[in-house]
């Protein structure tokens, strides 16, 4: 027997919105959707693709950096301009200065410029204990680099720079929070706070070591409470977050799905659009029994094997 020795089968939006209307309508794949059926479709599949984030998880989670400030007590993530630096764990990258660079320095000598580009955000921690963020203009040596904005204090050897590409996105939810100096490995696990144990601090300024965090997802960005605030820039949060699942941009886009979820999105999205076809509702109960069937089985799959500790309560 010989196998294919591919594992990347997938289906674009057509494909996806086709194969749902020959569920509901028995229409032949042979037959080409029209393109207000194909439209109509896609647009159905980016609402069931939002609602499905609040599903599962498993293969949506994903790990991310957020870069603290001096006695900030919020920070507000997501990709576009104005907010605080964070991004994927991934796409971090840390070094030191080992040339001092002076104010107004507008170039640097860095242990490593390995993995950094132009156009990337770059942190420089500043002899005044903050970190000066600015971007990447040219990385011109395995050691040299020039940034756009020069540096508005000195900077001593040993001092940290850190850089990343891409800007982290609004977390869907942060699952979990661990605190970490980048000078030491250890990392910490912080304590997940509701809303009102937050808002109830009545010093949120307080300064020292990050022990408590709330997280407020809210629209367009993010926001991060933290408790209490840093008192250096060289704390880190690694965050444990959901991410957005993307959307269907253009009827070739594949969906931001694993390959075990596609039979179960076709079956879901053929549910939705029934009526609009005027399924039979004999049939559509069918349908909608099939498509709880699949995605049942989909969401067994999605859970961490963990162990199950039990112990008993010895309460006299």
């Amino acid at each position: 027997m010989t196998t294919s020795g591919s594992i990347d089968w997938n289906m674009t939006g057509t494909e996806i919105v086709q194969a749902a209307v020959s569920i509901v309508n028995e229409r032949s794949s042979e037959i080409p959707l029209t393109n207000n059926e194909i439209s109509d479709g896609l647009n159905v599949a980016n609402r069931l693709l939002k609602h499905w984030q609040t599903k599962f998880h498993l293969w949506k989670r994903d790990e991310g950096v957020l870069f603290l400030r001096n006695g900030v007590t919020n920070y507000t993530i997501g990709a576009s301009s104005g907010n605080d630096q964070a991004c994927l764990l991934d796409d971090f990258i840390n070094t030191t200065i080992t040339t001092a660079a002076v104010l107004g320095a507008s170039t640097l000598v860095v242990g490593s410029t390995t993995g950094m580009v132009a156009a990337d955000f770059i942190g420089i921690e500043l002899d005044d204990g903050t970190r000066q963020w600015t971007t990447i203009v040219s990385v011109d040596s395995a050691t040299g680099l020039t940034i756009t904005a020069t540096l508005t204090a000195a900077s001593a050897v040993g001092r940290t720079v850190f850089t990343y590409t891409t800007a982290l996105e609004r977390p869907l939810r942060v699952e979990g929070v661990r605190r970490r100096i980048i000078t030491n490995a250890t990392e910490v696990e912080l304590t997940h706070w509701s809303r009102q144990q937050y808002f109830a601090q009545n010093n949120k300024n307080s300064s020292g070591t990050p022990t408590s965090y709330f997280y407020s997802p809210r629209l367009g960005k993010g926001r991060f409470y933290l408790w209490q605030t840093a008192s250096t820039v060289n704390q880190l949060l690694y965050l444990t977050f959901n991410r957005t699942m993307e959307d269907f941009d253009t009827s070739s886009n594949n969906p931001d799905l694993p390959q075990e979820w596609l039979d179960p999105f076709v079956w879901a999205l053929a549910e939705e659009i029934a009526l609009e076809y005027q399924c039979p509702l004999d049939k559509f109960q069918l349908i909608k029994l099939k498509a709880a069937e699949k995605l049942d089985d989909a969401l067994g799959w999605d859970e961490e094997e963990v162990s199950l500790n039990i112990r008993p309560n010895f309460r006299g």
